[in-house]
């Protein structure tokens, strides 16, 4: 008898619940998750997404929840697609339109080059790929790149130092920044 009048209490309270949901529910919204492509981690941010759904909107979860988790699991997926999508997209672009055109007398290296600095640029941190377009994209002076960084001029010609190392990294020791000045080496010093 002591176990029914617990169940009855966690359905009387949100916290527990909530909590009741996710003993029950989470490995099978992960599985759900799992099942339509997602990586450990990703499912792991869409559990999280369908309960901080719970707790946000207790009152719409039904008698028979498992349904209705796995319905706002779907949405968090879609969700997850669409960001991803916009982020690839977004890379793309960046990596496009920081290098001047194929016919640009700036450009001297080949359509292979351009091919693997673009590659390069989209397979960097975001913060280094940050710290080398303000440079060299946007054709800030390091202590305007540093303003919008919020940090000093020193600090951000430590970090455009260290960007410039791991591009130099991913494009592979054949490769030298002559023909790029305007993505390593614009702007003025600290």
């Amino acid at each position: 008898m002591r176990r029914s009048e617990d169940l009855a209490a966690e359905l009387n309270d949100p916290k527990r619940r909530i909590e009741a949901l996710y003993r029950t529910y989470a490995s099978r919204v992960l599985d759900f998750a799992r099942n339509r492509g997602s990586s450990l981690d990703e499912a792991e941010d869409v559990v999280s997404e369908v309960f901080l759904v719970c707790w946000r909107r207790p009152e719409e979860i039904p008698d028979e929840p498992l349904g209705w988790l796995l319905g706002v699991a779907r949405r968090v997926l879609a969700n997850q697609r669409r960001s991803k999508g916009r982020k690839a997209a977004l890379r793309h672009r960046m990596a496009k339109d920081v290098l001047p055109s194929s016919d640009s007398e700036e450009w001297a290296g080949s359509f292979d080059t351009r091919a693997q600095l673009r590659a390069a640029l989209v397979n960097l941190r975001d913060e280094d790929r940050e710290v080398l377009l303000l440079v060299g994209w946007d054709g800030l002076a390091y202590r305007e790149a540093a303003s919008v960084l919020g940090c000093s001029p020193r600090a951000f010609a430590l970090r455009l130092h260290r960007a410039r190392a791991r591009l130099m990294k991913q494009m592979g020791p054949m490769w030298t920044f002559g023909g790029a000045e305007g993505i390593a080496n614009e702007g003025e010093g600290p």
